[in-house]
């Protein structure tokens, strides 16, 4: 089954995987709730499985994974991620250990479930860094 599916059919489980690990995060006097966690993480996701799904050509692939995509689906998922973030006192590193629970919440299940796409780890893994990038660039554009 493709990655992107996989994510579709099982975004669930990989939203309370990752929860359970972002809820340590959350800033000691924070407002934030179990739902504003699940709430980031499917806006986070849901655009990832549509640029999964997109068609791109070898050179599109090339392109975007030197952070020169056209389309910069992802910009406004991190943007908004990084407002959310930034409103519930999350620090940088914060900010960063999501994304890096965020990938195995993903990739751990889909291995376990007997999956291979080797293109679509290669896109996810891109996406992702596209989100984070974006979403450390305007935490320190907002927080500078």
């Amino acid at each position: 089954m493709p990655l992107g599916e996989f994510i579709r059919r099982h975004h669930h489980e990989i939203i309370g995987a990752f929860s359970a690990f972002a809820r340590t995060l959350i800033p000691h006097g924070s407002d934030m709730t179990e739902t504003d966690l699940r709430d980031h993480a499917k806006d986070t996701l849901i655009p990832i499985t549509q640029d999964l799904k997109a068609e791109q050509s070898a050179e599109e692939q090339s392109e975007k994974s030197k952070g020169h995509g056209c389309a910069n689906v992802m910009a406004a998922s991190g943007r908004l991620h990084a407002d959310g973030r930034i409103e519930h006192g999350f620090t940088p590193s914060q900010v960063l250990a999501e994304f890096r629970a965020l990938r195995p919440s993903v990739l751990s299940l889909y291995e376990r479930a007997g999956e291979a796409d080797i293109e679509g780890v290669t896109r996810f893994n891109e996406a992702i860094d596209e989100v984070l990038t974006e979403s450390m660039t305007r935490y320190a554009a907002k927080t500078d």
